[in-house]
């Protein structure tokens, strides 16, 4: 019932890109909107998979696939933002902007190298189906205290 009602707001998700694609493209933030939708129904589909896997190589397989879309969906919020209220920011701003989401990918793709992204990842001994148990290392206490500071 669960993933069925995820695939429901990842088909919603779609359609709302869809939509905006073609209905607003020329609203101010829409092409940024749209690349948030986007990367939201990426997100959720891989989300999907994650659910319905069945060992934990599927699991760390789609929780990859869903760090390709999460760490960009918070810059391109704030670009929609600005072009919203009309507000120009310099290219190098842009490029700072996408600093963090670059590095917090290639941390999370090569956390079996140093485990600082997760520092021990395993399946959950006690739920009804197979679950990833993340133990967050310490860069992934840095960027959230990094970001919160930021906010």
């Amino acid at each position: 019932m669960y993933i069925t009602i995820v695939a429901a707001a990842g088909l919603l998700s779609f359609f709302l890109c869809c939509y905006s694609y073609f209905k607003i493209k020329d609203a101010p933030g829409a092409t940024s909107y749209t690349l948030v939708i986007l990367l939201s129904t990426f997100f959720t589909f891989s989300y999907v998979f994650e659910l319905k896997s069945t060992s934990l190589v599927q699991i760390k397989f789609w929780v990859g696939m869903e760090y390709l879309a999460l760490p960009f969906i918070p810059p391109f919020i704030l670009l929609m933002c600005f072009e919203y209220i009309g507000k120009k920011i310099s290219v190098w701003l842009r490029y700072v902007l996408f600093t963090i989401p670059l590095v917090t990918i290639f941390m999370h793709s090569t956390n079996d190298l140093h485990h600082l992204y997760y520092t021990t990842v395993s399946l959950s001994a006690d739920a009804p189906f197979p679950v990833a148990n993340l133990e967050h290392g310490p860069f992934f206490i840095f960027i959230h205290f990094l970001c919160l500071r930021v906010l």
